[in-house]
């Protein structure tokens, strides 16, 4: 404290999470109104069993953002398609993380929920979970996925 009554600044006593360069905050304001519009693709950052358990209705899972499985899970993804990521809220980093590497591989429209699930589920929007059928373009599902959330046997076994 003896240092804020000398530094013309001041030191935060309380840290501020903020945004990486090049990705914006959203709160939860802003992040209902996207999802409402259907435009913008939630990705959840936390791990694969967070993720089971409970996420934003319709979004998908990268717990680990290798440019590979970046690629992968955002195949039919155009470089400028509206992204938002979140984790475990305001105190997790793997949304921001999960974003710089996303602004590195070109994706232009990126934006860190720092609300993130706790925000979300607490609100009471729309989430899913793994009991019900997995999001369309579930990179982890053994099954290919159709649009209406059923699976295809592609050998045509009963």
């Amino acid at each position: 404290m003896a240092a804020n009554a000398i530094r013309s600044d001041g030191i935060p006593f309380i840290y501020q999470r903020t945004a990486p360069p090049e990705t914006r905050p959203v709160d939860i304001e802003e992040a209902k109104e996207l999802f409402d519009l259907g435009e913008t693709l939630f990705i959840d950052s936390r791990s694969r069993g967070e993720y089971e358990e409970g996420y934003i209705e319709g979004s998908i899972n990268i717990d680990s953002p290798t440019p590979m499985l970046i690629k992968s899970a955002l195949q039919d993804i155009g470089f400028d398609h509206s992204l938002i990521t979140y984790c475990s809220g305001i105190d997790c980093h793997s949304s921001d993380i999960l974003a710089e590497k996303l602004i590195e591989m070109g994706y232009t429209d990126v934006g860190v929920f720092f609300g993130g699930w706790p925000e979300w589920q607490a609100s009471g929007y729309p989430t899913g979970n793994e009991s019900g059928p997995a999001p369309a373009n579930d990179i982890y599902s053994s099954e290919p996925v159709e649009q209406d959330g059923s699976t295809s046997d592609p050998w045509g076994s009963q």
